[in-house]
């Protein structure tokens, strides 16, 4: 007879391995004109995976610049020890009020330990304001 298993028993799957809600969000109104910046920071921890669940990049024109210049929003995953990579990216040059773009994604993978995440925004226009919205809501996990 031929036992087939797992070495040490079943593992359990990674919802049920010390799950936890992490949310990185960075919502801002009003904001002027700024360099490319970091908002919010999330690095998974020593033992720790993080499945990345759901992502969001808004931006939208608040008040009319004097000039229009490039706005970024930008969600990069850094692998610990690699270069940052776009994971979710929005360009756009509008004068225009309220003129707005947005992109999202769900059930995008998992993250190892010393994976990093990070919110970034940047609005190269004179004069202007605008309103940000991005950020992830991830579920950690004993790795």
């Amino acid at each position: 007879m031929v036992r087939v298993g797992f070495p040490g028993g079943p593992r359990l799957e990674w919802y049920d391995r010390n799950p936890s809600t992490q949310l990185l969000w960075y919502g801002g109104a009003g904001i002027a004109p700024h360099g490319l910046i970091a908002r919010a920071t999330y690095t998974v921890p020593t033992g720790k995976k993080a499945f990345l669940e759901y992502g969001i990049v808004v931006a939208i024109r608040a008040t009319a610049p004097t000039t229009a210049g490039r706005v970024t929003t930008q969600i990069t995953i850094t692998p610990s020890g690699g270069s940052a990579a776009g994971f979710l990216v929005i360009r756009w040059t509008s004068a225009v009020l309220d003129y707005h773009e947005s992109m999202n994604v769900g059930n995008a993978g998992a993250l190892a330990a010393g994976d990093m995440i990070q919110v970034m925004t940047a609005d190269l226009s004179t004069g202007g304001t605008l309103d940000y919205s991005a950020g992830v809501k991830l579920t950690e996990f004993s790795a």
